[in-house]
């Protein structure tokens, strides 16, 4: 649990990003240190060689080796590389931004429910559904399992689809009483990988639908991932080709310790430096990577 404070808070959330693995790694040449920052130099003059998984992971300074493949189909041939830490990533946006506190709602369920409508909308229009929804007195797990679909519909509207994502929020709430008998509390003591196994079951919840009720509305530690994780991945070198969502999730879950806090402000703050910076088109002189970013272009 977060220490009170803010500064104690912001010194626990990097104490927790600091504690993140390396990968070590193996080349047909034998094993490179993963104790020292690799030296570009070790890889060019190394020619080809193949690189060879799974990777083992070793206790060291926080170091995330990501690989760009040119011109071979598998891993191996002429590679070129970024070297990144995760938590400097993370240190240097929370100094940028500060705690985000996300996710915007007053409980589990209406955070469940904005998991639900953000689905291709943007946010300020969930607001206003929800807004529609709090008025109605809708925000309850027993007025959504009485109300029919065609009013529901109507009345989260603003957040398009809204036929759709009326069903959607439908399913959810049979499932929830179903299973937990209308209750998040409940829900929220079944293990991670199962509970997620069964949002996944329930109609129009995917992956990001599910792991955002996840680690918002029931603190369970998985990193959510979305366009804006894509983007910023992308942007930055550091995971150039298209990639399932459970590979890319997979950066931050095997590189972090599996802390629901933690997640909650990386995803977050990722959120809002894609936002303000790390755009299709990045303004990247006055982002607060845009350092790290030439830096690894240059290389």
């Amino acid at each position: 649990m977060y220490a009170c404070g803010a500064d104690s808070k912001v010194s626990w959330l990097r104490s927790q990003a600091a504690r993140a693995f390396p990968l070590k790694v193996t080349l047909s040449s034998g094993w490179i240190s993963p104790y020292k920052r690799l030296n570009p130099s070790q890889l060019r003059d190394s020619g080809r060689f193949s690189l060879r998984f799974p990777c083992r992971v070793m206790h060291a300074d926080a170091v995330l080796l990501t690989w760009a493949v040119r011109k071979c189909k598998s891993f191996s041939g002429m590679l070129s590389y970024a070297v990144l830490s995760l938590s400097g990533i993370f240190d240097k946006l929370l100094d940028a931004f500060g705690p985000r506190h996300w996710w915007p709602g007053d409980s589990p369920l209406e955070i469940s429910v904005g998991a639900i409508l953000t689905q291709n909308t943007a946010w300020k229009n969930v607001e206003k559904a929800i807004a529609n929804m709090r008025e109605k007195g809708l925000l309850d797990a027993q007025r959504l399992k009485t109300i029919d679909p065609v009013s529901l519909s109507e009345i989260i509207r603003p957040a398009g689809f809204y036929r759709i994502k009326a069903a959607r929020l439908k399913s959810f709430i049979e499932f929830l009483w179903d299973e937990y008998g209308g209750s998040l509390e409940r829900m929220g003591r079944v293990e991670t990988e199962t509970l997620r196994r069964r949002l996944l079951a329930v109609r129009g919840i995917g992956p990001e639908t599910a792991d955002s009720i996840l680690l918002y509305a029931v603190g369970k530690p998985i990193f959510v991932v979305d366009a804006y994780t894509f983007r910023f991945l992308r942007n930055h070198g550091l995971y150039p080709r298209a990639h399932t969502y459970e590979e890319v999730q997979s950066i931050f879950m095997k590189h972090l310790p599996l802390d629901a806090h933690l997640f909650n402000e990386f995803h977050a703050l990722i959120v809002l430096l894609c936002q303000r910076f790390c755009k299709k088109r990045p303004l990247c002189e006055s982002c607060p990577l845009g350092k790290d970013r030439e830096a690894r272009t240059r290389k």
